[in-house]
């Protein structure tokens, strides 16, 4: 396993908005629950700085200081903040959650801890993630973790791990769209109807594609010669 210095290397910063695409809106969702129920017993750093963000990123009605409102009351408006990719709320919601998940937090700073890899989080201040993981790294460490405590989520741990070690997973496309698209796949029941409807499902997006291609070409025959040109 590479140091976390090593694997801050693997590309550059990325911002703590790429949870936005890398989890589900339901499982944000659900992170943000566990953070509005957790707030009052939360540490007196963690609750303040995750009152000043909602203050900071949330608009509602009747609150002069939205973080006084229900937790109800602030879910989705939360939600939504995340969604546009709000840094700051994004990186106090996700402290506030590490430490209200200690069954969690501790097998996976363990893990990182053997690895030699400190468990500082990422930089808050400017609302970004170290880097990246390299693909082989990152599933065996979701792996590991996974074996040694079965009973966690797996998406648990994979949000543990981004957190703690301050490095992000590195997605397998870089197109948001796209990348979307996986998630969905991926977390669709193995029983739901829509997959019947797969294989025209990947018939289309080839036809898509095919369509695209000579127009694609001809856009970048187009940009390498302005390119040349300049």
């Amino acid at each position: 396993m590479a140091s976390a210095t090593k694997l801050a290397a693997i590309g550059e910063s990325v911002p703590l908005g790429i949870v936005k695409i890398a989890f589900t809106p339901e499982y944000i969702m659900a992170v943000i629950d566990c953070v509005l129920q957790y707030r009052d017993r939360a540490s007196g750093g963690v609750r303040q700085g995750l009152q000043s963000a909602i203050n900071k990123s949330v608009t509602l009605d009747g609150f002069r200081y939205s973080s006084r409102a229900q937790p109800s009351q602030l879910r989705e408006p939360m939600l939504w903040r995340v969604s546009e990719g709000d840094n700051r709320l994004i990186g106090e919601v996700l402290r506030t959650w590490a430490e209200a998940r200690k069954a969690l937090r501790d097998p996976v700073r363990r893990y990182l801890t053997a690895q030699d890899m400190p468990v500082e989080g990422p930089d808050l201040r400017e609302g970004v993630f170290y880097g990246t993981w390299p693909r082989d790294e990152w599933n065996e460490a979701i792996d590991t973790v996974l074996d040694g405590s079965p009973e966690l989520n797996r998406d648990d741990v994979r949000m543990m791990v981004c957190y703690l070690s301050g490095v992000a997973e590195r997605l397998v496309v870089e197109s948001e769209p796209l990348y979307e698209c996986i998630v969905n796949l991926r977390h669709l029941p193995v029983d739901a109807p829509d997959w019947q409807d797969f294989d025209d499902f990947i018939d289309i997006v080839r036809e898509i594609a095919d369509s695209k291609a000579g127009r694609r070409a001809a856009v970048f025959a187009e940009r390498c010669r302005d390119t040349l040109q300049e």
